[in-house]
């Protein structure tokens, strides 16, 4: 890894970091998409009475 040239080690290292953000934001995505059906639907009668 460190005989590779400054510029190609920042680009695997800002990849590798994106990779990581991209995959905690799909989980982050898939946890609203499963909660917040279920905190609309709680609400949302409540609402209307």
């Amino acid at each position: 890894m460190n005989n590779l040239p400054s510029h190609l080690r920042s680009y695997i290292w800002l990849l590798f970091n994106y990779s990581m953000e991209y995959e905690k934001m799909e989980a982050e995505a898939i946890i609203y998409l499963k909660v917040l059906p279920m905190i609309a639907t709680n609400l949302l009668p409540s609402r209307h009475t």
